[in-house]
């Protein structure tokens, strides 16, 4: 029954799912160090990429969300991009995955390696950093709805 009700979310997602965007989706916390501030992951042409405490997480939208949702509610933020920007994004996500550099909550965790992307394709005001020079998930979720490319956000609730 739930792989119908996912296989049913899926579709109704990719309708509302336009070429020239990303979904950048925050999850609740969860009472683990690694999990302590929320998750995040990036969603580039129904894919999702997510830096996990093991290694880099990469899977179908559907298949991420339903995870996450058995566990925690997350939101989606939906952001307009160039197809030069969606490039751009995809192809550094998928360095990433290949370095699957050593998990590090100040410099290589879910949050920091979305900035990091983020800023090399030049798109800057969808976090709100605040100076203290680390990004939490709560800074994304303040930063994404007032960045000049926010389009709409989706909630995804816990199961």
């Amino acid at each position: 029954m739930k792989m119908c009700r996912m296989h049913i979310f899926t579709e109704s997602w990719r309708r509302q799912m336009h070429n020239d965007e990303i979904e950048i989706i925050v999850s609740d916390s969860l009472p683990n160090p690694t999990s302590l501030f929320g998750h995040m992951a990036i969603v580039v042409d129904y894919t999702a990429y997510s830096r996990a405490r093991t290694r880099y997480f990469v899977t179908s939208h559907g298949a991420y969300v339903h995870s996450q949702r058995k566990i925690r509610a997350s939101v989606g933020y939906f952001l307009g991009v160039t197809q030069a920007e969606k490039i751009k994004i995809r192809e550094e996500l998928e360095r990433r995955v290949e370095e699957n550099a050593p998990y590090s909550f100040m410099s290589n965790d879910c949050t920091t390696n979305i900035v990091e992307v983020l800023k090399l394709a030049k798109i800057e005001d969808a976090y709100d950093q605040r100076g203290f020079g680390l990004v939490s998930p709560a800074d994304f979720t303040i930063g994404l709805t007032r960045s000049r490319r926010f389009i709409r956000k989706m909630f995804y609730p816990k199961y």
